[in-house]
């Protein structure tokens, strides 16, 4: 059994996640794209947000390939380090009078971000678990709070510690994508208004991105968790009588 599939097995079992984890793999050139796997442009004609990309993987199990023509949200194309940010953009153009009325937090914004190194790559491909033909960097996947919480405990489970992350509202992709690159550390992001906007993304729902060499440790953290009692779902007391309307008592008793 590879990483790949031990990790999708456990994710299955002791998250069970509602959407297909989403196998990440940036990569250098186009031709390094697997045979079966297409850009947006070549499917659609159009070009569309990073994050409606992925869900496209993660809500209809499709594997999809972006690459700069592909992508129309500039924020994924500066992160991916695809494009150079403009002068505009370093200013905080994008988020004073959006996430802020002030021009000085609107530049720390700008420069906070995390970004991979221009030219390093030329694009993403991306498929579901199950059906990834290429070594991935990263899986992420949407789940709720309480999944996260197990996420986070099993890759604390065997360096101990805290999980130090960070948040960045006017954009996921930069905190699951490129930290996760160059740190190569897990993490976890909310959802930024965009993912909600275009990729429909649920109100409980946050990701988290676990990179390649971390798969078995998760795996094996994920397990630890739930054979030491933390089971998933939550177990519900049930084995009660029902407490009946009086109605429902009387008419119980004719039967």
């Amino acid at each position: 059994m590879t990483a790949l599939e031990k990790f999708g097995n456990a994710i299955n079992q002791y998250i069970r996640p509602q959407t297909y984890p989403v196998a990440i793999k940036l990569v250098t050139k186009a031709d390094e794209i697997p045979d079966g796997i297409q850009t947006i442009q070549r499917q659609l004609g159009v070009s569309m947000a990073l994050c409606q990309g992925w869900g496209k993987v993660r809500f209809n199990g499709e594997s999809v390939a972006m690459l700069k023509e592909d992508i129309s949200c500039p924020i994924a194309l500066f992160t991916l380090g695809l494009a150079d940010p403009t002068d505009d953009w370093k200013e905080g153009s994008l988020y004073l009078n959006w996430y802020t009325p002030y021009e000085k937090a609107a530049k720390e914004m700008a420069r906070a971000m995390y970004r991979l190194p221009k030219g390093k790559y030329s694009g993403v491909i991306m498929a579901p678990i199950q059906a990834c033909n290429f070594e991935p960097d990263m899986v992420i996947l949407y789940c709720d709070p309480p999944a996260i919480m197990r996420l986070v405990v099993a890759a604390l489970i065997k360096p101990g510690g805290r999980f130090e992350n960070s948040i960045f509202p006017p954009g996921v992709c930069t905190e699951v994508i490129a930290p996760v690159m160059e740190q190569k550390k897990c993490r976890f992001g909310i959802p930024c208004f965009g993912d909600r906007k275009f990729e429909y993304t649920a109100r409980d729902e946050l990701v988290f991105s676990v990179p390649f060499h971390l798969f078995n440790e998760i795996s094996d953290g994920l397990k630890f968790f739930y054979d030491s009692g933390h089971e998933i779902p939550f177990r519900r007391p049930l084995d009660h009588a029902t407490a009946q309307l009086e109605t429902y008592r009387k008419l119980r008793a004719m039967l």
